[in-house]
């Protein structure tokens, strides 16, 4: 009886073991509404010119709305895919992450954050997946510029400060460019009104602007 008691007290911490170790990775969980359809849409997208560069920006609804060919510097060598998804967080863009790779660009452009915020994703979460996409996007050559997660409301400023203090460490050790936007905020971390299309969330033109030029240096190298 001993001997089964043992036996059994041995399986049950083996399945617990189990438990923990399953519930230490996250699941896909895809919140964005439309994303299957955004995904066949970008399978679809036709492939760059040889002769020129492919610049891709993967993220959420602000990469979405990103008027890249409109506010982005262009050359006869350059090439702009734009693949953001409104709605999306960062298990979506990591889901999604073998559409973008396959193109080969020549770099890659990330921002996104607020809507795992907003869907209480743990901080662990949102940097697992953030990371995984780093280090994958690095190891195929491509190069990575990373955007902070743009300034938002009050609720969100704490979070998401401490968001691209990690981002910042990710990007150093993945050696990969980390563009702080943080400039975008006013005096209590919040998004300045001029650069908020009206949400606290959005941006306007003038957060389109002042995002364009931040990414400047990086898009001409």
């Amino acid at each position: 009886m001993k001997k089964f008691i043992i036996l059994i007290t041995l399986i049950l911490i083996c399945m617990c073991v189990a438990c923990m170790h399953e519930s230490s990775v996250p699941t896909k969980k895809v919140v964005a509404r439309g994303y299957d359809r955004k995904c066949q849409v970008f399978r679809s997208i036709p492939r760059t010119e040889e002769r020129k560069k492919e610049i891709l920006f993967i993220g959420h609804s602000l990469i979405n709305e990103f008027l890249v060919d409109e506010f982005m510097p262009h050359g006869d060598d350059i090439a702009y895919v734009n693949m953001g998804i409104g709605g999306d967080d960062t298990r979506g863009m990591y889901a999604r992450r073998e559409i973008a790779f396959a193109r080969n660009p020549y770099k890659i452009v990330i921002e996104i954050g607020v809507n795992d915020l907003l869907n209480s994703e743990p901080l662990d979460t949102i940097m697992y997946y953030y990371t995984l996409f780093i280090q994958e996007a690095v190891s195929r050559k491509i190069e990575t510029i990373v955007c902070s997660v743009i300034p938002s409301t009050p609720k969100m400023c704490e979070s998401i400060h401490e968001i691209n203090q990690e981002l910042q460490q990710v990007c150093k050790k993945n050696d990969c460019i980390f563009v702080d936007l943080s400039a975008m905020a006013d005096i209590n971390n919040c998004l300045m009104p001029k650069y908020d299309c009206g949400d606290k969330i959005h941006l306007s033109g003038d957060g389109y602007i002042f995002w364009s030029k931040a990414l400047l240096p990086y898009v001409n190298e």
